[in-house]
């Protein structure tokens, strides 16, 4: 008896004595002539995206994302960073995600790392893609969480003699610039630097 004809290229024969091949079901392939069954196709991974995809004759190709880039929906083909106001992390479990940058902190997006806000500036919210700026004449330090934080600055610069500054001339002075900023002394910062005259 002639010899029974082969399976063609994505499409396979189980049964012993078949007269019919079967094509190989979605996510399956069979790429070689004769096949008793059909291969998984090749999922791939987060860093990489689809080159070609899985057919029921050829398995998929992969190529790696560009730096910095992942494919974090499994069903694009399109490697992207993280969204502004979000940093890329990687756990013990090899997953790989975007999270919120906390209060106090921003990202640009593309998976850059969370930035701390600069002094002068403050964010509530987690998720930022930037910081509020205090108001004008106020300052705070850095990675501030609320507008509470913002204060009125007043820096001075001050040449005087050690004997000429003195502790009645300070309290003057400062009782001076709280009537003048109409505040609670309290909350004004003062930058004061001195410097010795020389003695001839």
């Amino acid at each position: 008896d002639p010899p029974c004809p082969q399976c063609a290229a994505g499409k396979y024969s189980a049964a012993s004595g078949s007269s019919t091949c079967t094509s190989c079901p979605s996510g399956q392939y069979s790429d070689v002539l004769g096949s008793t069954t059909c291969k998984a196709c090749q999922v791939c991974r987060i860093s990489e995206y689809v080159w070609t995809a899985c057919s029921n004759i050829a398995n998929a190709k992969c190529s790696s994302c560009p730096l910095g880039k992942y494919r974090f929906d499994p069903n694009s083909q399109a490697c992207t960073g993280c969204a502004a106001g979000k940093y890329f992390f990687k756990d013990s479990t090899a997953d790989i995600a975007c999270f919120d940058c906390e209060e106090g902190k921003y990202s640009l997006g593309d998976s850059t790392p969370c930035i701390v806000c600069e002094a002068g500036k403050f964010n509530p919210d987690k998720g930022s893609s930037s910081c509020f700026r205090c108001p004008e004449a106020t300052t705070s330090p850095l990675g501030s969480t609320t507008s509470f934080a913002c204060r009125i600055y007043v820096s001075l610069s001050m040449q005087l003699t050690t004997s000429s500054f003195d502790s009645s001339a300070q309290t003057t002075f400062s009782q001076v610039v709280a009537q003048s900023v109409q505040v609670d002394f309290s909350s004004v910062l003062i930058t004061q630097s001195s410097s010795k005259r020389r003695a001839s």
